[in-house]
């Protein structure tokens, strides 16, 4: 399901505690007065809703939309499609300790409180190995276009600056880049060739002995386009 995130302009009629969200007329959510932004979790893909955010008093009346919140100041969307895998330390909606979905070569793989967003972010260290990395298998759509886009940074103990990125297999192109020191968003455009694919999390990218370089990547997304 995709995560759409409704963002307004705060009421500033007197009286005003709180406000309630609508999604086609039914109420799906409700905030306090200085909140002014709702994501509607329950939302499907491929589909067109009708979103309005209607503020009202401490005794529970509504107040007129011409004096508070309407729909001119109600913008919407779409966070992210969520093709991850849920309980990573990445998943944006339901971030926790884990990356056992994840696959490790060569290094430790561990879930560490360094994030970008939230509580955790997903670290890989390298061991005595060539070709240290995380991996992330995928099964997505055949003959699609998607846009991949991720948080990472470089490990404060690297040596060198050789932690990579790289759009391994199952895609119709293989683009890669190398990551900064510092927390740098990026993104990938690219189609499948395959029903199954494969990303790769490089801790170092050239050959001989890493330890202890690292790749810290947060806050996964994958979407159609």
């Amino acid at each position: 399901m995709p995560t759409v995130r409704i963002t307004w302009i705060d009421s500033v009629t007197a009286g005003v505690t709180g406000h309630k969200i609508y999604r086609d007329d039914v109420e799906v959510g409700d905030v306090g007065l200085l909140v002014q932004t709702y994501d509607d979790t329950t939302a499907l893909a491929e589909t067109t809703y009708k979103y309005e955010v209607q503020a009202y008093t401490d005794t529970g009346e509504s107040v007129d939309e011409t004096l508070g919140v309407n729909m001119d100041n109600i913008t919407t969307a779409v966070i992210i499609d969520e093709l991850y895998i849920e309980g990573d330390a990445v998943d944006y909606n339901n971030e926790t300790n884990s990356t056992g979905s994840w696959g490790n070569q060569n290094g430790t793989l561990t879930a560490i409180t360094d994030s970008y967003d939230g509580t955790y972010a997903i670290s890989h260290i390298a061991g005595l190995s060539d070709s240290p990395r995380a991996e992330l298998a995928l099964a997505l759509d055949d003959a699609t276009a998607y846009q991949f886009k991720v948080w990472a940074k470089r490990g404060s103990g690297s040596s060198d600056n050789q932690q990579a990125i790289k759009i391994w297999e199952g895609f119709v192109s293989s683009p890669s880049t190398l990551i900064s020191d510092t927390w740098t968003e990026y993104t990938f455009n690219i189609t499948t060739n395959s029903s199954s694919q494969l990303m790769r999390f490089y801790s170092n990218s050239a050959g001989g002995t890493q330890q202890p370089d690292e790749i810290i990547f947060d806050k996964i997304s994958i979407k159609k386009v």
